[in-house]
């Protein structure tokens, strides 16, 4: 394994649980000498500049391998195969008409419509880690995901530097609804710049990962679904509402057939929208595995 700029923290703080095999053989990069070997044992401690490390490193990869191309690898093949396998098996979902919303339906109709050098910005739960699994990237720096801090509410804000860093392109963040509500302040920011990103806040009205494991490993769930004490309903701001009291365009889907036309209108707009769409809570993320995070909490 050959870790660049990394502390390789453990899969959550002070947790014994490790996703690096004890065998595992680690070369470890960073330009801080004291981060090398902190946390894993090292095979080999490298000091130095992650570019002008791995140039050298390159240079003599490729007097080594010369004419070596990796697609041509056999050994990749199997990894990509069962690859292709399983996204044949998920894609049922990508034009499923199920109410509430699939949020495969939501990645699909994001993924046709958003440019190929378009910009996506995720937040935590499902628009994170079902996007890191099933939404193709074709281009660096289009894919702008809050990193292993996973802090809620990095997507509302960043999506704002993302269109002011990039200005030519079409960007849209993909949030849960407990992300936009603790940051709604960007919206007076958008308007007041005439910033035309896109918000889609995909709602389940839950702090939707915690809710997923709370139910998977207690068979319960308190305080993550928002619901109205006194009716005991599903309960939510009305963010498109929200949104047009900031004076920004707030459209409301519920049913998967509104997507496509509200995303074209939002990326055609010459100014700020969000996109408030419905979706089923208990449709979980894919997981398996060393990546099981349910496994840390029953361990």
């Amino acid at each position: 394994m050959f870790a660049v700029g990394t502390i390789l923290l453990p899969v959550l703080f002070r947790s014994p649980v490790s996703i690096i095999p004890r065998e595992t053989q680690i070369i470890h990069m960073d330009l801080n000498t004291w981060e090398i070997g902190k946390n894993y044992p090292v095979a080999v401690g490298i000091t130095g500049d992650a570019g002008a490390v791995l140039e050298d490193i390159l240079s003599g990869v490729r007097d080594v391998k010369k004419g070596y191309s990796w697609k041509e690898d056999a050994r990749l093949q199997p990894i990509a195969d069962e690859m292709t396998a399983w996204r044949k098996e998920i894609s049922v979902h990508n034009a499923s008409d199920a109410v509430p919303i699939r949020p495969e339906r939501i990645l699909s109709e994001v993924r046709e419509l958003l440019p190929k050098d378009g910009i996506v910005v995720t937040d935590v739960g499902w628009n994170k880690n079902g996007l890191a699994q099933q939404f193709p990237i074709y281009q660096p720096m289009t894919h702008l995901p809050p990193s292993g801090l996973a802090t809620m509410g990095f997507g509302p804000a960043a999506v704002i530097g993302a269109q002011l860093g990039a200005p030519q392109k079409k960007v849209i963040t993909l949030i849960g609804d407990g992300a936009m509500s603790s940051v709604l302040g960007v919206l007076a920011t958008a308007k007041e710049r005439n910033i035309p990103a896109v918000w889609l806040v995909m709602n389940n009205r839950s702090y939707g990962t915690i809710y997923g494991l709370q139910n998977q490993a207690y068979g319960r769930n308190i305080g993550t679904k928002f619901i109205c004490q006194e009716s005991q309903k599903d309960y939510n701001p009305d963010f498109a509402a929200v949104a047009s009291a900031f004076d920004i365009e707030g459209i409301l889907i519920d049913k998967p057939d509104q997507l496509r036309p509200a995303l074209e209108k939002a990326f055609n707009a010459d100014a700020p929208v969000l996109l408030d769409v419905i979706m089923d809570r208990d449709v979980g993320v894919p997981t398996d595995g060393y990546w099981d995070i349910l496994d840390i909490y029953q361990y």
